[in-house]
């Protein structure tokens, strides 16, 4: 929308942009010493640890602005969503956005998302950032948290967890890219 707030699209250009260093810092940490890497371990370490104190700040940023000025609304999700109109758009994603159909949920000055939308945004941005937040603390201080917790499995299994959402994370980002380029591109024509 035209009129969306600045901070609402800092703080999306922020994450967008911090996620995509993560998952490719993240990358070079667990392939580290294959000849796919061009960041070197140590530097991958240092900017993997930067970018997710950064992630951290802006998303504390997104939590008090959504509270603050109401844009919180935009992710309260009905029962209907989750069963009716989740399928109708996830139809018009893999079918009628092809053919050229009609949105069947289009964004106006009541719905900022669509419901497939909003279920992944929910899912995103209020269960799997927070988890990698955590699982990454939990990483980076592991005397702290995972080591009186689980004791040494609970290392390996923080690990697991922060690399399985970090590839839900990167599957979402790959898909977000996608929709927004092609949306663009298909309204333009």
């Amino acid at each position: 929308m035209a009129d969306k707030q600045l901070w609402v699209k800092i703080c999306h250009w922020a994450n967008a942009i911090l996620c995509i260093v993560l998952i490719i810092t993240g990358l070079h940490m667990q392939y580290s010493g294959s000849e796919y890497t061009f960041i070197p371990f140590n530097v991958s370490i240092v900017l993997h640890n930067i970018c997710g104190a950064l992630l951290i700040l802006s998303y504390i940023g997104f939590i008090i602005g959504n509270i603050k000025s109401r844009n919180i609304k935009n992710y309260k999700i009905r029962m209907v969503e989750l069963t009716k109109d989740i399928w109708v758009q996830i139809h018009y994603y893999a079918f009628g956005i092809f053919k050229r159909e009609k949105e069947p949920f289009p964004v106006d000055a009541n719905r900022e998302f669509n419901p497939l939308q909003k279920f992944t945004y929910v899912l995103v941005m209020f269960i799997c950032i927070p988890i990698m937040i955590i699982t990454g603390l939990a990483m980076g201080f592991p005397e702290l948290i995972a080591g009186h917790t689980f004791g040494n499995v609970g290392f390996f299994l923080t690990d697991i967890l922060h690399v399985t959402v970090g590839f839900i994370i990167s599957i979402f980002l790959m898909i977000h890219i996608y929709f927004a380029y092609f949306h663009g591109f298909s309204k333009e024509n």
